[in-house]
């Protein structure tokens, strides 16, 4: 996996961590953070100050600003500091199509449309992460205190998100005591 959605990954969710450990959020999103193998600081831990950690220890990324999910925008994303080259790196991720409309076009290979469309057809969770380094010269403050609007100008295309909701084991036997009561299913997404 890229590095920079190995980055997505590890900060673009929100997902945080109890005293014990254990996760907790949304589901698609603890499961896509789990996988990373990286960790979330320990909620008053001293000196962790937002810091998420790769698995070996080798890359470490402050979260500067959360960009929470925006129903308009359908996007949500993180700005970090990679603590080992100091880099300000923003990191959206959202639904593909619009993603592709906020990232440089020479960014999105010429398949895209066609590979998401094709995804998001075979029951797959469709999203797409995009991505870009900020002005060195620019402060925490300054990170902190832009608009979102400008963090979303400029990216590069990192790539799809693919999450399969599989159906649960007792889903079937539900659904068929349902039919059985005459309740009509539905389903919802």
């Amino acid at each position: 996996v890229p590095l920079r959605m190995q980055y997505g990954l590890a900060c673009c969710h929100t997902v945080t961590s109890l005293r014990d450990g254990t996760l907790v959020g949304n589901n698609v999103e603890v499961s896509m953070f789990t996988t990373t193998g990286w960790s979330l600081p320990n909620p008053g831990e001293e000196g962790s100050d937002n810091v998420i950690t790769s698995p070996k220890g080798q890359h470490k990324l402050k979260v500067l600003k959360k960009l929470d999910f925006d129903h308009n925008r359908m996007t949500s994303g993180s700005v970090v500091r990679d603590l080992s080259t100091g880099e300000a790196i923003v990191i959206i991720k959202g639904s593909y199509e619009r993603v592709a409309a906020i990232t440089l076009p020479e960014t999105i290979p010429a398949d895209y449309v066609e590979v998401s469309e094709a995804c998001a057809s075979d029951n797959y969770y469709t999203l797409a992460m995009a991505s870009k380094t900020l002005d060195d010269s620019l402060t925490d403050e300054q990170i902190i205190s832009a608009r979102r609007d400008s963090l979303e100008l400029g990216l590069s295309m990192c790539g799809l998100l693919l999450f399969r909701n599989e159906m649960k084991p007792d889903s079937p036997a539900a659904m068929k005591a349902l039919s059985a009561g005459s309740i009509r299913g539905v389903m919802c997404t």
